[in-house]
């Protein structure tokens, strides 16, 4: 198995209630607050022995890192464990979705869930 590796950034419109924003949106898809310190929030998904049946890539062993700057600019690393069913393009892909859904939420209020 291979660690995915990426990066995802972008400008902050609208950071009103934005740690509360970003909380509620990872905790629908069941993400754990790993660490809330100041302008940083960690969320991590653990391993469990059914994640070599787990199509979803966004049930994987997850590590997402996200850095609120004061310039209004939000910077995400994430780490996830694939179990080898994606390619490495799917996957990017997808994650990649994933995270601009959050910024979609975040600076326009779109419901993320539809």
């Amino acid at each position: 198995m291979k660690d995915y590796n990426g990066n995802f950034e972008f400008d902050l419109i609208d950071n009103f209630n934005l740690k509360d924003k970003i909380k509620k949106y990872f905790e629908v898809y069941n993400f754990e607050l790993l660490k809330d310190e100041n302008n940083n929030l960690v969320f991590v998904k653990k391993w469990s022995l059914l994640n070599g049946w787990r199509i979803n890539p966004l049930n994987w062993e997850t590590e997402i890192n996200i850095k609120l700057s004061e310039k209004n600019k939000t910077v995400i690393n994430h780490t996830v464990i694939s179990n080898g069913f994606l390619t490495p393009i799917a996957f990017t892909s997808l994650f990649k979705s994933f995270l601009l859904n959050l910024e979609k939420f975040i600076n326009q209020n779109i419901d993320f869930k539809e």
